[in-house]
Formats: structure tokens, sequence, C-alpha cells
């Protein structure tokens, strides 16, 4: 009877060990597709970036057709996130330097995107994206979307040299997510604060944007249901960014350069 046992045993983990070779063979297949369109995306940003306004729509459904089995998307939810976000975040590389009208465009298609997925997917893209104009115009938009940072927020906690934050960066999925962990409050140690400032002084001063934004924005949300003052509210908000910031982003918050779509878009 042992060597029965022995026998089904055996082939049982011989049929085992097969399909999960097989299930993994065919997701790395995937995992190559949806790479290629994202790759694609990044290559036409970067030879056309106005051609690549036009053609986001074209593909995120790419990237969503990439799925062989599509249903599996509406089981799960929604689009995946690792395959859509870094497409976001290759228009968001070049979102910036356009002027208001293609902004303005680059916005609405994203948010035609957004606003058709449950809203935890919606957050899960938003955390995926670069580009602190973007990110910023799509959450002073929808005011609901306030994706969560704990997870460099948590880094910065644990890691109080910039010799271990720079060990840690390929673990970071956002640049503005971070960034915006590194503007909070206590949160980082003053030497790291200061070298990711030197470091990324763009990514920081677009940040000051961002926040900004956020700011302005969420003040003006709460004066308007509350009956109070918005410059009070500004004040509140910012006592949690480093006070080294808040003149920055005061003097930002005057230069509003963020994009706002209204109800109609």
């Amino acid at each position: 009877m042992g060597n029965i046992l022995d026998f089904e045993s055996a082939h049982k983990e011989a049929k085992r060990t097969e399909a999960v070779e097989r299930v993994m063979g065919q997701m790395l297949a995937t995992e190559d597709k949806a790479g290629a369109v994202i790759q694609g995306y990044r290559e036409l940003v970067a030879k056309d970036a106005f051609a690549a306004i036009l053609k986001l729509p074209e593909y995120i459904q790419k990237a969503r057709n990439v799925n062989p089995a599509p249903h599996l998307e509406a089981m799960c939810g929604g689009p995946n996130q690792d395959w859509v976000g870094p497409i976001l975040s290759s228009i968001g590389d070049v979102y910036s330097y356009f002027e208001v009208p293609e902004r303005t465009q680059i916005l609405r298609l994203c948010m035609n995107y957004l606003d058709g997925l449950r809203y935890d997917y919606s957050q899960n893209h938003v955390e995926l994206i670069d580009d602190p104009w973007l990110v910023s115009d799509i959450m002073v938009t929808r005011p609901l979307y306030w994706p969560g940072f704990q997870q460099y927020t948590n880094m910065l906690e644990r890691h109080r040299t910039w010799k271990e934050i720079k060990g840690k960066m390929s673990e970071v999925r956002s640049a503005f997510w971070m960034a915006m962990a590194v503007s909070w409050k206590d949160v980082p140690s003053e030497g790291v604060r200061r070298n990711f400032h030197r470091t990324f002084p763009t990514l920081m001063d677009r940040t000051a944007d961002g926040i900004a934004a956020i700011t302005a924005e969420h003040a003006a949300s709460e004066a308007k249901k509350e009956g109070s003052d918005w410059e009070h509210n500004i004040q509140e908000r910012l006592f949690k960014y480093d006070p080294k910031l808040v003149p920055k982003i005061l003097k930002k918050i005057k230069e509003r350069k963020w994009i706002k779509l209204d109800e109609r878009y």
C-alpha cells in the first residue's frame, strides 16, 4: 500500500509542477507583452509627445487587452494598474512642459479612464504616476483621490541616513509620493531631507507646485462647505509640511499653475 501512495503522490506532485510551470510561463509571456506596450508608449512620448497625447486612450486599451482572459479584469475589480499606471506616468513625464490647452486635454483623457474605474483601482493607478503636476491636477479635479503614501513615510522613519535611503530608491514606485513624504513635517531626518532636495531639485520644485494646488483647492472646498476662511484653512493645512518649505508653497499658490476640470468636462 505504501508504494501505491508514493506513486499517486509523486504523480500528483508532477502534475502540479507542470501546471505551475505552465501558468508561470503564461504570466511571464503576459508581462512581456505588457512591457512591450509600455515601452512602445514611452518611445512615442520621446519621439512625438503631441502624437502621444492623441494615442493615450489607444495605448491604455492595448495594455488592457494584454490579458489573455479579459473577463478576469471584471472578476478582479478592474484593470491591472501595473500595466496601465506606467502609461499614465509616461505622458506625465512631458505634462508640465505643455501649455494649458494640451495639459487640459491630457488631464481629460486621464480622468475619462480613471473615473470609469472602481475608486480603489483609481487610487492604485494614481499611486504609480511620477509627475507632481499630473497627480495634483487629478487630485484637485477629484478631491476624493488621496492615494496612500504610508510606505514612503514608513521608509523615511525606519531609515534615517541618506546612505540607507539611497539603497531603497529601487522600491519607490512614484517620485511624487516619495517627495511628498520627504516634505512632511518631522518624517525624514534633516540630513535625508537636505540631500533629497539637493539630488532632486526639479522634482521638489514641482512637488511644491503640487502641494500648492492640493492645499489651495481643498482649503477652498472646505471654506465653501463650512463658511470658513480660505486663508486660515490654508495655514492649517500647511502646518503638516516642512516649515522651511511653507514660504515656497505660499508663493506657488499665488502663481496658480494647476488645472482643475469642472464637472462638465
